[in-house]
Formats: structure tokens, sequence, C-alpha cells
């Protein structure tokens, strides 16, 4: 039976994955995407109130604008000023939330190199999950950053990096 769930979440796992265009992204559901919207070293949405599917045109219109997110600069916490230099080389995962009452995708940057992160069978040696489908927590620092997409409007904000640790 444990086998069966396991099967059954890695097919919803990929089904979320394929939504993402990059190969450097990923999209998140259910609990893995809640568990992303909680981040430990730098604010996040943490006050969302559900999660929502987008369409993969939702998704290629996002990642098309990344290179807006190198127009940002941090306004509050906790390297204020910073700016990223070239979103597009970042892994990223991604969080379809409801917040403050609108629908936003939270991109979180997890590394320029790809995520290590890996859970493997104890018992066969497979890989049961990796960055593509757990979320990505980095406390006490390291340079991650995190920023809010509001789908309706288009545009990126609160854009917020890991503190140094």
């Amino acid at each position: 039976m444990s086998k069966i769930i396991v099967g059954f979440a890695l097919i919803l796992a990929c089904v979320a994955w394929a939504f993402a265009q990059r190969s450097k992204s990923t999209l998140l559901i259910g609990k893995e995407a809640e568990r992303l919207a909680d981040q430990c070293s730098r604010p996040s949405p943490k006050d969302f109130t559900g999660t929502w599917e987008p369409s993969k045109d939702q998704i290629v219109g996002m990642e098309s604008r990344f290179i807006e997110i190198s127009k940002l600069k941090v306004a509050s916490c906790c390297i204020v000023g910073r700016r990223i230099e070239k979103p597009d080389d970042w892994y990223m995962q991604y969080a379809a939330l409801i917040w403050k009452g609108k629908k936003i995708i939270y991109v979180s940057a997890v590394s320029t190199d790809q995520p290590e992160y890996k859970e493997i069978d104890s018992k066969t040696g497979s890989v049961l999950a990796d960055w593509r489908t757990r979320a990505v927590e980095i406390c006490d620092g390291g340079n991650s950053w995190g920023v809010i997409y509001d789908v309706a409007a288009r545009r990126f904000s609160e854009l917020a990096v890991n503190g140094i640790g």
C-alpha cells in the first residue's frame, strides 16, 4: 500500500513539474507548496489562505518576465538594497498561493548550482524525492532569495534575501 501511495505522489509531482518550462524550475503542490511559503531566514508569504493551480500560460508568462526581478531592490530584512543580477541563472521552486486576496506565485530561488537534496529509499536505493518535489528551506543565512509574482498584475514584488548566518 505504501508503495502505491509513493508512486501516486511521484506521478503528481511529475505532473506539477511539467508546468514549469525551465529545466531549473519546479512547481510544488499541496503540503510542499505550503512548506515553501514558510521560509525561516527571510520574509515570505506565511499568512497565505490557500493554494491554487496555475495554467501553463501563467507559468510561462511569469518565467518570461524574470529579467524584471533584477530591477527590484530588497526593501526590508535582511540585506536592504541588494539586487539579483541574473535571476534566470537560479534553480527555483514555485508555490501558487492565495495571499492578501490575490493569486500569487511565490518564487523561491534555491541556488545557482543544481540542488543536491535527495531522499533515497534505504531498501532499494531509488530516489523518492528531490528538490523538484520537496520544498528546500535554507536557514541561518545563505544567498537564497524569494519574490512574489502577482498573476493578475503580471508583476514581481517583495524581493527578500536570506540574512547572513
